[in-house]
């Protein structure tokens, strides 16, 4: 059993996803490898967002087909990274009692191991990533590479509920199969009579243990545990949710998808136990640093609204003109045809209190627009150059140092910019009076001054009515019974500025905000909501629809300094707070996220001159072909448990064909004749360790695995670009210059950088100099830094002076299974895999060229079994192969210095000190 590494409780790591890369990466995607890009006939989906659907379909396939649904075997996984304790106390979730089985009053959370977090910040496409997610889990299904279940989808309220049947709308007009929504309540263990994908959803607020007012009973819809769920940040409850009722319902989850799969989507998740499982990390630091979203800069200025004292107005009044200046120059800098029309959101944490932020701040609007100003002005302006002088993002990234100097060049255009100017762009008039328009049937209020022909402000809360008769008195109001929604058409109306509270923090898109002002929101109950609030302002649209910043796309350096100060000020959003704190989440929040983003650049090492075109290096290629499960040997097929061949045996003789369809879904008769004949013939292997509990995913296995996609050889061909590692070399930014400077300034000895040492002694190596380090580096990825590899390496040196005298001349290369596609096909557990041994070399005298693949690894005898099988069914060692006028031949051996190997294998292995008898 794995050790489980400790780790501080406060400080979880996502895990999921780097188990994805690490340990599943060679999981076979099968007929779903070419399903992950397209959404609709006009969107496709990011890289970003299909790589993170690739990744969760590794660990499904792996789930449920290598490890049969036993969740043991994925924590064991689990346990070789650091991870906190997530086990749960029965005491504090009690609701969990007849569901798990505890041992001493706690539950493992490997209990809780079949599920995946989707960590995607507001704007990175988190819906279509959903949508997108279950077209994939249904045709995974009806193609039986996963259990057939339940999708159930959750989300937080009826706004995101409708939302998601909106995108599900748009996505059903250009679909081969119709995803049909449907309630809960409606729920139906049976199949639809139609080709569709039936998702059942509803409100994850309202589900409860027992059936109350507008509350659904979990129980009623539990389908034996039998459900993928998918959750849409769930996680969330109403301000007067406690935490404990939240616990209870993220417990409901649990148990409903207890023997399926649970899917969970945020922005904005803080438990340990989500983060350890994500599958998705798209942070706001990982999204801005890969181009997609606005950058923050922020401006502690909002003081005065703390409380509303008549000596507070003029600070007030100052960081209003402030905030109105910068969206006033992000409009005046907008170009025809290219970004957003800017705006500006205030978040109120208090509305309908006498002394509410709402008010103060309204209030402040209403004296800007209607006096003459100036003095404030100009002491406004004057700060605010400043503060550009001095700007600083949050997240920085590779651009930032140049756009900082830019907005040192830019904080002139404060003074450029006239008062007048400012207020015209904002408010479209100089100055007037305030009036009001209320659309009864849409609960909205707009202002516009008197003298200006449209509105510049929407007011929106959740109950507008008390705020309207306390505090707008002295102000004008017309009604109006249109069902004019600024708020749903905001991307394409007048509003400049955009009050209101918690009520719309989230639900809705847009480009157009480029300032923030957040009035008493960032401490105590209201700072989680923060984070959440700044996704809103974080989309980007910048030239021809491009979702990247204008550094990111691919147009001229001509075009990109036509747009270059626009950019700088519609790529950024200016965040205005009260309180340090506010400040102090924002700032620690993105630095925290910023700690897992990999900042790394790849350089690139020099393939060796001495490979020169009549030195001509041969590697093997194959084509596909498929195998018939029957025709592999059992210790190649599908193995199971003695009961699970009795279970076998027992079907196939006692049901007949028509029961054994309908019961676990096998269509087509010769399929269930293919079935009883393995079961008869006996092919199928016997490991008591592979005990499939479910039936239904054993019987699904050896369906979709009667005939294996494999390869058998086809030719010898000359090496060229099979070998591309090494011009990707993974480096973190800090070190990359370091790192490429010692590279440069090698000579004939070896240099040690950080840790890593810079070889340029192997002259026969395919590329120069070598990396290589007895230790794994997190700041540099594809070197050599195995155990068994660097050993290999100091065999190797020793054995240079023996191959020179004995050849015209060798080569070797490393083999980066990753990146490189030099391999020998095999099959194991009836599925086929690709065998890439660590180092390859060549070694020629006359015409005759011997290839020989070398593995230092595999210490444990189980692990290079099959693919030793796969090299002998495929090559024959004592056979010359001919290609263009070379003799070639072929060798293979696994290098290692057990003695624990079986007889008939014992060829196969050789010692370190034993690697020249193999040239």
């Amino acid at each position: 059993m794995a050790k489980q590494k400790k780790l501080n409780l406060n400080n979880a790591k996502i895990v999921l996803e780097r188990v994805a890369k690490d340990e599943f990466k060679d999981v076979d995607l099968l007929s779903l490898s070419h399903e992950f890009s397209e959404f609709s006939a006009d969107k496709k989906l990011y890289d970003y967002q299909s790589e993170s659907l690739k990744n969760a379909f590794k660990v499904l396939f792996k789930f449920y087909n290598d490890f049969n649904g036993d969740k043991e075997k994925l924590y064991e996984i689990y346990k070789k990274y650091e991870t906190p304790n997530l086990d749960k106390k029965l005491s504090e979730n009690e609701i969990l009692k007849p569901f798990y089985d505890d041992e001493r009053g706690v539950i493992s959370f490997a209990n809780f191991i079949n599920k995946m977090s989707f960590y995607m910040t507001m704007g990175s496409g988190k819906t279509i990533v959903i949508i997108k997610l279950i077209e994939l889990l249904s045709k995974a299904m009806s193609e039986n590479l996963i259990p057939k279940k339940n999708i159930m989808f959750f989300t937080a309220n009826e706004h995101l509920l409708q939302k998601f049947k909106d995108e599900v709308e748009l996505y059903n007009k250009s679909a081969k199969r119709q995803i049909c929504v449907d309630s809960l309540k409606n729920y139906s263990s049976e199949n639809s009579l139609f080709d569709e994908i039936n998702v059942w959803a509803y409100r994850a607020d309202l589900l409860s243990d027992d059936e109350k007012e507008n509350k659904i009973d979990y129980a009623n819809y539990l389908n034996n545990a039998n459900n993928y769920i998918i959750l849409d940040e769930a996680h969330k409850g109403e301000k007067k949710t406690s935490q404990k009722e939240n616990s209870k319902r993220q417990n409901i989850f649990n148990i409903m998808s207890k023997n399926g799969f649970l899917f969970n989507f945020s922005a904005t998740f803080v438990s340990d136990e989500n983060k350890v499982t994500a599958i998705c990390d798209i942070s706001f630091a990982k999204w801005q640093q890969m181009g997609y979203g606005k950058r923050m800069l922020n401006f502690n200025d909002l003081n005065g609204y703390k409380t509303n004292s008549e000596f507070n107005e003029f600070e007030r009044q100052k960081a209003l003109l402030k905030a109105i200046t910068l969206l006033a120059l992000s409009k005046k800098l907008k170009i025809k045809g290219a970004y957003h029309n800017p705006m500006m959101v205030a978040f109120a944490n208090s509305v309908n209190t006498d002394e509410s932020d709402a008010k103060i701040l309204f209030n402040t609007i209403k004296s800007v627009a209607s006096k003459n100003l100036d003095d404030v002005f100009s002491v406004a302006k004057a700060e605010l150059y400043d503060d550009l002088k001095k700007a600083r993002f949050l997240i920085s990234d590779n651009e930032s140092s140049d756009d900082i100097l830019g907005f040192k060049e830019l904080s002139d255009e404060v003074y450029n910019i006239a008062n007048s100017e400012i207020l015209e762009l904002v408010f479209y008039a100089k100055s007037g009076n305030l009036e009001a328009i209320y659309f009864e049937n849409v609960g909205e209020i707009a202002f516009k001054l008197d003298t200006a022909d449209k509105p510049f402000l929407l007011v929106k809360f959740g109950d507008i009515m008390p705020w309207i008769k306390e505090k707008l008195s002295d102000i004008k109001i017309t009604r109006s019974f249109e069902n004019k929604e600024y708020f749903k058409n905001i991307n394409e109306n007048s509003i400049n500025i955009l009050l209101g509270s918690r009520t719309f923090y989230e639900g809705w898109d847009s480009t157009r905000p480029n300032v923030m002002l957040f009035l008493n929101i960032g401490s105590g109950d209201a700072q989680k909501f923060l984070v959440q609030s700044l996704g809103r302002g974080l989309r980007v649209q910048s030239i021809g629809g491009a979702r990247k910043r204008l550094n990111y796309i691919a147009i001229s350096d001509n075009e990109k300094e036509k747009y270059k100060k626009s950019a700088l000020m519609l790529e950024s959003l200016f965040i205005f707070s009260t309180t340090k704190e506010g400040v102090e989440a924002i700032v620690n929040a993105q630095k925290e996220l910023s700690k897992s983003v990999s900042k790394k650049s790849e350089i690139a090492l020099s393939k060796n001159e001495r490979i020169t075109g009549e030195k001509r290096l041969f590697i093997p290629v194959y084509k596909p072909f498929k195998v018939a499960l029957n025709e592999i040997d059992k210790d190649s097929t599908i193995k199971m448990s003695s009961q699970n061949k009795d279970y076998l045996t027992s079907i196939t003789k006692n049901m007949k064909n028509a029961l054994i369809a309908l019961k676990y879904g096998i269509t087509g008769r010769s399929k269930i004749d293919e079935i009883r004949g393995l079961v008869g013939q006996n092919k199928f292997g016997t490991d008591e360790k592979m005990d499939h509990k479910n039936s239904q995913n054993l019987m699904d296995k050896i369906a979709r695995n009667l005939k294996i996609n494999s390869e058998k050889f086809s030719e010898f061909k000359k090496l060229d670009d099979e070998i591309v590692h090494f011009k990707h070399i993974g480096v973190d930014d800090e070190y990359k210059d370091g790192l490429e400077a010692k590279i440069k300034s090698i000579r004939l000895i070896d240099e040690n950088y950080k840790g890593v040492t810079i070889d340029p002694d192997f002259i026969s190596h395919y590329f120069m100099p070598v990396l290589h380090s007895e230790n794994k580096f997190a700041w540099i990825s594809h070197i050599i830094d195995d155990e068994s590899e660097t050993k290999f390496l100091k065999h190797i040196k020793r054995l240079t002076p023996v191959l020179d005298s004995k050849y015209e001349w060798w080569f070797f290369s490393r083999n980066d299974e990753s990146l490189d596609n030099i391999y020998v096909p095999y099959i194991k557990d009836a599925k086929g895999h690709k065998f890439h041994p660590d180092f390859i070399f060549w070694a020629q005298k006359g015409d005759t060229q011997k290839i020989v693949l070398l593995d230092p690894k595999g210490l444990v005898f189980s692990e290079w079994q099959h693919k030793i099988d796969g090299y002998k069914k495929i090559f024959d060692e004592s056979k010359t192969y001919y290609k263009d006028g070379i003799n070639l031949q072929i060798v293979c051996r696994v290098v290692n210095d057990t003695t624990d190997v079986p007889d008939e294998y014992k060829k196969w292995r050789i010692k370190f000190d034993e690697i020249a008898s193999v040239f």
